[in-house]
């Protein structure tokens, strides 16, 4: 496996479209000092982004997004 096959699937896990590492990106994480970096600062990147408070919507953009479902769910009858 090369850096930029598991930059892709470290990606998968990070978004959770993947449960966990598969075997093969976890032996090149084990054997790769720069995926190891890589790995270890996505994690702390994502974990501070989950600390941070959602920001507020303005007023439009509430209003916006409140017409979209509303259109949705008429759509869908």
């Amino acid at each position: 496996m090369e850096c930029h096959q598991f930059e892709e699937i470290l990606q998968g896990v990070l978004d959770g479209t993947l449960e966990k590492l598969p075997a093969a990106a976890q032996v090149h994480l084990e054997n790769c000092a720069i995926c190891q970096k890589i790995h270890q600062e996505s994690i702390e990147l994502r974990n501070l982004l989950q600390q941070m408070p959602a920001p507020e919507l303005n007023a439009a953009a509430r209003n916006r997004l409140e017409r979209a479902i509303h259109q949705r769910i008429m759509a869908a009858g």
